[in-house]
């Protein structure tokens, strides 16, 4: 029995959430998982994870922290936000591994591309012109080496 539930989520907080999944699921992101898994569903074993709630959990995951599989799993366990997400299921660092190696990173590119078109559709946005803010990066950067301006 779990002791957080979803009433400890502000309400703020879990309109957040539920635009977050409704962008997903308007995007066609199911259809893509659904094909994927079900490629791989093996017969006997536990009922499987919603797979659509454990890839929105992972890619939250991306988007708050360094997007380590072990902190995905204890952010899974103990923060009220991946909790709503997961629907009160708790998949193990094994499970989350398997799904993402098996079906996030062979899809990563139709995954993304519908992701962007459904934001692009849903916010109006205009792709006719890409701007870049002028950072640099350095590829062998440490703490003693700094970019300064040209010459």
């Amino acid at each position: 029995m779990l002791l957080f539930r979803d009433r400890f989520l502000f309400t703020e907080e879990k309109q957040k959430l539920d635009n977050y999944l409704r962008i997903l699921e308007y995007s066609g992101l199911d259809r893509i998982i659904a094909e994927t898994v079900t490629k791989s569903i093996e017969k006997g074993g536990r009922p499987p994870y919603n797979p659509f709630r454990l890839f929105s959990a992972i890619l939250f995951a991306f988007s708050k922290h360094s997007g380590s599989l072990r902190r995905i799993e204890v952010s899974i366990r103990f923060d009220t936000r991946f909790m709503h997400l997961m629907e009160q299921k708790l998949p193990s660092y094994s499970t989350i591994s398997r799904f993402y190696n098996n079906i996030v990173v062979a899809r990563q590119r139709e995954i993304f591309s519908c992701i962007m078109k459904e934001i692009v559709q849903k916010y109006n946005i205009d792709i006719s012109e890409v701007f870049i803010d002028g950072t640099k990066f350095e590829a062998n950067a440490n703490k003693y080496n700094t970019v300064g301006p040209e010459n």
